[in-house]
């Protein structure tokens, strides 16, 4: 981190490699703050991270992923302070990278599924069934977008189980149940007996047959 702050003290304004600079040590900051979790390396990084977005045209190849890293860091902050701006600027953040990453595009799934951890985030914050509605919408798309064998698979599918039990627990819809356990069954069927989620998704699956 001090070697990144000291490039960018020394990249006069207007070099073409600032907002990469700027992103990198926003990236850096905000691994730190999950290790040591003092907020103001969070705080930093958030700050980076807009101005490398600020920085980057947007029809810059690099602009998606840079919204994408300033909506996780925002993110984390609502989860840290509770404050409804951020995670309202994470999901406004995350929009934008997806509008600017077209459908073909490989990291499209990625983009769709991060959004869907923030619309979730704020259902279960303040339990508007507008977002848990929006959030299966853009699971369910993420899903269609990713190739057969995409490593972010079972995650995804365990994701959107969760989104539609909580659907069905607030709606009552078999329909959500069942399309919930057939979600939760194949993150199943795709992990292997010895990852480290694989208990966790066995877990998830029972829960709902409990249901």
């Amino acid at each position: 981190i001090s070697v990144q702050r000291r490039a960018l003290e020394l990249t006069p304004e207007g070099h073409p490699d600032m907002a990469g600079r700027l992103n990198n040590l926003g990236v850096s900051l905000h691994s730190l703050f999950e290790y040591v979790e003092e907020l103001g390396d969070l705080d930093a990084a958030i700050s980076m991270k807009r101005k490398a977005v600020d920085l980057t045209s947007d029809n810059h190849p690099d602009k998606p992923t840079r919204l994408y890293n300033l909506s996780n860091s925002l993110r984390s902050r609502f989860e840290y302070k509770g404050e409804l701006e951020d995670i309202a600027a994470a999901i406004a953040a995350q929009r934008r990278a997806i509008e600017l990453t077209p459908d073909d595009h490989p990291d499209n799934a990625v983009q769709l599924s991060n959004l869907n951890n923030a619309l979730q985030v704020r259902f279960e914050h303040n339990g508007d069934l507008a977002d848990l509605q929006d959030a299966i919408s853009v699971q369910y798309r993420a899903l269609e977008l990713a190739p057969d064998g995409h490593p972010e698979q079972p995650a995804w599918l365990r994701n959107l189980g969760l989104s539609l039990r909580s659907r069905f627990e607030r709606l009552g819809s078999i329909e959500d149940l069942e399309s919930a356990i057939s979600a939760q069954s194949r993150a199943v069927e795709l992990t292997s007996d010895n990852h480290p989620w694989k208990s966790t998704r066995l877990n998830s699956l029972g829960a709902l047959f409990r249901s």
